[in-house]
């Protein structure tokens, strides 16, 4: 979900629906303030004006954190007083608890599709949830099902996902290469709005309308109402939360990222190479996989590992040399063999490499001790010369295998403190299950 508006508009209809009857009762004749609380959706873009979209302000943890100190004063109010919240501090404690949720659905509907910092500063990785439609031409039905994936990126990965936000103005023309870019917006979200509209307002009363005459159903309704509890809820929040961040997403991740290009050379363009950069942890690992597709003509291709430091030197090294070609400086021999020799100096310096033979698959497996910024890339290292214009299919397949120490344990503590609370919780408020309410005394 990418438009300010749809997230305001979605996010407002979506908890005002869902937010209970005692909160729309009490919000029902402050409108205005329930409005200036759907102005929190859009609250987490605003890094987009600092050039770091989708990142620190797109956290689930900082509205996280203060939904728990809330929910941790309300239990405290009730143990040493005895006696419910005033109005007052009641409208303040669900005005920060509904602005929070707004905050946390902004992340999650920007999940799809993604990268987002979402458990930062437990985690410094950005995640995306891609949701994809399988369709079977095959079939008069056309949908054959839905694809769920988790999948994540880098910091530096992830700034690099939003060149439309993420560069300075000057910075964008120069990436655009124009002043004016025209991208069409999907009318998905306006269509999902309306469904859900129709379903909260025409199904939804119906269904609602039904069971609310059966004397059973509300009856069960009224006990599990007893079970709010600030301290339930804070521990189930812990549990959930603590689970996803550990568990949910393992210790160990292991993550895919494919490409199929094509390599091209000839005297007047060229496309030499395709790389792409990863920032990985301690005791992580990458593992490369490049080979031939399809080729016109044939030429020697190869596979390496370097620091993102030396590849960039190198991919300088190259720019310049081109320049200086189609400056008309230098003939088309000349370029051919000033590249071949800056890419061999380069294979020499680079952390690993392999050659791939024709219609050969190569493999490079790089451990890591320490973290670092690898890129891995297929290079074109020589080609006939006795064909001056040639092109090749390349494959590209690099595997992350991520190790995620810090926030799994990170993880496991927020969910054991979930557990401790629910323990220490949970039976006071299953026994109050069927006990009838205090009379009020005359």
């Amino acid at each position: 979900m990418t438009l300010v508006t749809t997230h305001v508009a979605f996010e407002g209809i979506l908890v005002w629906l869902f937010m209970g009857k005692k909160n729309r009762e009490l919000f029902q004749n402050k409108l205005w303030l329930f409005t200036g609380l759907t102005l929190f959706a859009a609250f987490p873009d605003l890094d987009a004006f600092i050039y770091i979209h989708r990142t620190y302000l797109h956290t689930v943890v900082w509205p996280l954190l203060i939904i728990c100190g809330v929910l941790g004063y309300r239990a405290v109010i009730r143990m040493q007083h005895k006696e419910p919240l005033s109005e007052k501090a009641l409208l303040i404690t669900r005005s920060i608890l509904l602005a929070c949720v707004f905050l946390i659905l902004h992340s999650l509907l920007d999940l799809n599709p993604g990268p987002v910092l979402l458990f930062y500063p437990f985690d410094n990785r950005l995640y995306s949830w891609n949701v994809s439609i399988l369709w079977d031409l095959n079939s008069v039905l056309f949908i054959k099902g839905i694809h769920f994936s988790w999948s994540s990126v880098s910091l530096t990965e992830g700034l690099n996902a939003y060149p439309l936000f993420n560069l300075s103005p000057a910075e964008r023309i120069q990436y655009f290469g124009a002043e004016f870019l025209e991208i069409f917006i999907s009318d998905f979200p306006l269509h999902f709005l309306l469904g859900l509209s129709w379903l909260a307002f025409f199904p939804g009363r119906a269904i609602y309308a039904h069971f609310q005459g059966r004397p059973n159903v509300s009856a069960f309704f009224r006990k599990l109402n007893r079970l709010k509890s600030p301290l339930l809820s804070l521990g189930l929040l812990l549990l959930v939360f603590g689970l996803i961040l550990g568990p949910g997403f393992q210790l160990h991740r292991t993550e895919t990222r494919t490409t199929t290009t094509k390599l091209s050379f000839s005297e007047t363009s060229a496309h030499y190479g395709f790389a792409q950069n990863f920032d990985l942890g301690k005791k992580s690992q990458l593992d490369v996989a490049g080979s031939y597709v399809g080729n016109t003509s044939t030429c020697k291709l190869a596979l390496l590992i370097s620091n993102q430091s030396l590849f960039q030197a190198y991919t300088s090294n190259i720019t310049l040399t081109f320049e200086r070609y189609f400056n008309g400086s230098y003939s088309y021999a000349w370029l051919v063999n000033s590249y071949r020799n800056l890419t061999q100096a380069f294979l020499g310096v680079s952390l690993q490499h392999q050659l791939i033979d024709y219609n050969r698959t190569a493999n490079l497996s790089l451990p890591l001790e320490s973290p670092a910024t690898l890129t891995s890339a297929i290079l074109l290292l020589d080609w006939n010369n006795s064909n001056p214009s040639f092109s090749v299919d390349i494959f590209l397949q690099n595997t992350l295998h991520l190790n995620r120490r810090g926030a799994f344990a990170s993880g496991m503590v927020l969910a054991s403190l979930g557990i401790l609370l629910l323990a220490f919780i949970l039976p006071q408020a299953i026994s109050q299950i069927g006990q009838k309410p205090p009379e009020n005394s005359a």
